[in-house]
This record gives structure tokens, C-alpha cells and sequence, in this order.
């Protein structure tokens, strides 16, 4: 499993139990202090961070040479594994000549002081650019009621395979944002959607979201192997403004604590990772021990979008057991177990 953490600011510090506990390969976090930065370096942990500024969406300014000559003189500079362009310009902005030609110029100036660079940043929903000289590429994914699948979560992979990756081949992909958002329904002025997260009114449980979330993550690695680092669910511990969107202190948490590398075959069944059953889907008997009807019809059944890879998962089924889906390609059935089995 590659699903980590996004924190901001000072709260970096708050998501370090989870992080030791965990030791994942990446976490992002916006403008963390040097003490939470060095233990994530430490750690072994490839920390990319986002730095508020400066650049300026309404003058049309955003200057390489300036964002870089700032974050040189942060505290967590030394300990940054990388760090991303701008964030989520809008496409008048982010779509232009201009301001690719600065991604890219970004990108050499951090290569040249032995620091990675993720470009691209867009918003959801927004396609992908490719930027000469880019290596990694940062992608935003949210969905509400339904989950990512329903909301064309393949839409972001098809856009980095035939834009990024046809042009790059050794193009990397890390969502640097993933999770639920209201916002995607519900008419909300620019910056004011802090208060539009999972736990909000209307809502998924906690086992819900995590569900949803390793679904993703499953979609995400199987369409693009080794292109894909993992995806970060914004936010692991943050600012009380965003706390709608806060799974610190949740079930969530601990899950995300205790997810290792994913497990193929008939595994452990520890809490929250994919189990990946070695079956076919006529295979009723031992499907129906796993709690599935396979004579009924599937309930919350949800049409795939085929990936560029040719995966398609034909649909899934929520159980007293946990979560199923079919993938088409393989005629396999992935099981995830519910969460306390």
C-alpha cells in the first residue's frame, strides 16, 4: 500500500508518532519546523514540502529564481527530500508557456542544490501539463458520495499517461493531495472550503473513507506500476481551519500507522490492507465465504473507467466482511477485509 500523509505548518510534529510507527517512503508537508523535518530526514523519510510563497495569482507572477532563493533560507531546507511548484494555478495561469518555462526552470535550480522537484499542482479535476525536465509530477484527487471510482479517478492517470509519461518516459506520478471534499457539489467561494471535508455533514464513516482511499490507492498502482510513488491524504494532522478534513485522532490514523507494503495472496488480514484473493469470480463457494452473493446482483455497483494500462474494474460490492471489487484484466478478485478483522 502507498497511501501517506499531508500536514501543515508546525503540525508536522503532531503526525510523527504515526510517521515513526510507520516509517513511510513520503509524507508531504507544508512549511514544517526544522525539528520535525530533521526527524522525517532521520527517519529516512522522503519529505516534499510546500512553501506559501512567493508568488502572486492575481498579479500573474510566479519567479523560479525567487521561490528558491526563499526556501534556501527556511529551516526545513536541509531536510527536504523535495519541493513542489506553486499550488493549484489556476488554468489561465498554469497553462501557459510562461509559466511551464518556470516549472522547468524550478526543476534545474533544485536539481543543481540536490533537491527533487514536483511540478504540475493542479487542482482536481484540472488535466496535466507536461514540463520539460520534469521527473516528478504532483497530481490533486477528491471525489465525495460515491468514492474516487465514481468520480473518474482514472481520469488524472489516462491525463498523466498521455501527456507526462508519453513524453517522459521515466515520469513519476505522487498525489500530493487525495480525499473528500463537499466542495465538489456545493457552490463554495474561493479559500472557503475548509469546512467541506470527510467529516462534514453528510459524510462517510471513518471505515468508509479508509475504504475508498485504499481503493484508490489500488487503482493508482495498478494502472501505472512503477510510475506511481503513492498518494498523500491531505490532511494528517493541520491547521484547525481544515479540521473537517482532519484524520488525526480518528480510526483513520491508526490505520494509516499500521499499513505496510500491501499484502498479495492470502495474507495476515492485518486491519486495513488489501488482500488480493488468488480466485476467479466463479469461484462462488469460496466467494461466499468472504460474505459475497455472487448470484445477486452487486450492490453500490459503480462502472469502471478503463485505465491506459487496460485494467478495468467492472465494479464493487460492500459485505458485513469488507469490500470486493473484480478486475476485468486479470479475472481477479481483490478483497479488502473490514476494518477489525
Amino acid at each position: 500500500m502507498q497511501l501517506y500523509g499531508h500536514s501543515q505548518n508546525r503540525y508536522l510534529s503532531g503526525a510523527l508518532p504515526i510517521i515513526e510507527r510507520r516509517r513511510p517512503e513520503f509524507w508531504v508537508a507544508i512549511n514544517p519546523t526544522a525539528e520535525a523535518a530533521q526527524r522525517c530526514y532521520d527517519l529516512g523519510v522522503k519529505l516534499v514540502v510546500r512553501h506559501a510563497g512567493p508568488w502572486d495569482w492575481d498579479a500573474s507572477v510566479f519567479n523560479a529564481h525567487a521561490l528558491v532563493a526563499s526556501c534556501e533560507q527556511q529551516p526545513w531546507w536541509p531536510f527536504a527530500y523535495a519541493v513542489e511548484t506553486p499550488n493549484e494555478p489556476p488554468p489561465t495561469i498554469g497553462d501557459t508557456d510562461w509559466y511551464i518555462a518556470e516549472e522547468a526552470l524550478m526543476a534545474h535550480l533544485l536539481a543543481a542544490r540536490g533537491k527533487k522537484c514536483v511540478v504540475g499542482n493542479r487542482g482536481t479535476h484540472q488535466p496535466m501539463r507536461y514540463v520539460p525536465g520534469g521527473e516528478i509530477y504532483g497530481g490533486r484527487r477528491y471525489w465525495w458520495d460515491g468514492g474516487p471510482l465514481a468520480w473518474a479517478a482514472g481520469d488524472l492517470l489516462d491525463s498523466f499517461v498521455s501527456t507526462c509519461l508519453k513524453r517522459n518516459p521515466n515520469a513519476l506520478l505522487l498525489i500530493t493531495e487525495c480525499g473528500r471534499t463537499r466542495a465538489l457539489v456545493e457552490q463554495t467561494p474561493p479559500g472557503q472550503d475548509y469546512a467541506l471535508g470527510w467529516r462534514s455533514p453528510g459524510g462517510p464513516t471513518a471505515v468508509v473513507y479508509w475504504e475508498e482511499l485504499v481503493m484508490f490507492d489500488a487503482l493508482c498502482r495498478s494502472t501505472l506500476g512503477r510510475h506511481y510513488l503513492g498518494s498523500t491524504i491531505f490532511q494528517v494532522d493541520g491547521d484547525d481551519d481544515w479540521a473537517s478534513f482532519e484524520c488525526r485522532g480518528t480510526e483513520i490514523a491508526g490505520w494509516l500507522a499500521k499499513s505496510t507494503g500491501g499484502v498479495v495472496g492470502n495474507g495476515g488480514g492485518r486491519v486495513g490492507e488489501p488482500q488480493f484473493v488468488l480466485g476467479i469470480l466463479t469461484e462462488a463457494n469460496r466467494l461466499k465465504a468472504l460474505g459475497i452473493n455472487v448470484g445477486a446482483p452487486l450492490e453500490n455497483e459503480v462502472p469502471i473507467h478503463a485505465t491506459p494500462g487496460g485494467e478495468q474494474i467492472a465494479a464493487y460490492q460492500r459485505t458485513a466482511n469488507g469490500l470486493f471489487w473484480y478486475s476485468a484484466k486479470s479475472n481477479t478478485v481483490c478483497f479488502l477485509p473490514a476494518a477489525g478483522m
